[in-house]
């Protein structure tokens, strides 16, 4: 049988009339607002604690795995990076050498060639 807030009123009403107001309200603390199968016992609350001890330790390896494999991605992409930059700059210091050595050849040519006007 479901007590609700009528019936309630009505056991204080019972024991105020049978013990006075006082023992009465007393008495009321102890009977719960909702049924005996709606309190939680401290096997509930244990079972609760490790069950969210065993959540968080879940997280946390979890969260440990997605750091791992973050960290590698981003050592992969790292040196995926290093290998451009260095293709990068091997390509343009060809491109500055063959600039260098064709304004070489030219100048040598120059000098040469007025060397021969005069």
């Amino acid at each position: 049988m479901a007590v609700d807030e009528g019936a309630r009123k009505r056991l204080h009403d019972a024991l105020e009339r049978e013990l006075g107001a006082e023992e009465a309200a007393t008495m009321m603390t102890l009977v719960p607002p909702v049924g005996w199968g709606d309190v939680a016992t401290a096997r509930d609350i244990e079972g609760l604690r490790a069950a969210t001890a065993r959540d968080i330790e879940a997280l946390r390896a979890a969260n440990a795995r997605d750091h791992e494999a973050i960290r590698a991605a981003n050592a992969r992409d790292l040196e995926a990076l290093r290998h451009e930059l260095r293709a990068e700059m091997e390509r343009l210091a060809r491109l500055v050498i063959m600039w260098t050595s064709s304004m070489v050849v030219a100048t040598a040519g120059l000098s040469f060639a007025a060397g021969k006007l005069t």
